[in-house]
């Protein structure tokens, strides 16, 4: 893969196939086709240890999110196996 547009498009796919599609703060579904950078529905890329707190890249600490969902979670900590919880209203 020779862009980072394409291999964007890889990792979404990735994760989307194993995170079922789904939004792993709020619950609800991703929709991919959304593309405006403002949407708070636009699918996001969150890292479950923030980088800012030693979190890498590898896909074992990324899931996908909604970008409202992942800017009101910040860089605050969370449990891998944390419940799932309404933030998308």
């Amino acid at each position: 893969m020779g862009t980072s547009a394409g291999w964007r498009s890889v990792l979404l796919e990735r994760l989307a196939a194993r995170d079922g599609g789904l939004c792993q703060i709020c619950g609800r579904k991703l929709d991919r086709r959304i593309k405006n950078k403002r949407s708070p529905w636009l699918v996001t890329v969150d890292h479950i240890i923030p980088v800012s707190r030693g979190g890498g890249g590898q896909v074992s600490n990324l899931r996908l999110a909604h970008r409202q969902c992942n800017q009101d979670r910040g860089n605050t900590p969370i449990q891998r196996k944390s419940p799932i919880r309404e933030v998308c209203a």
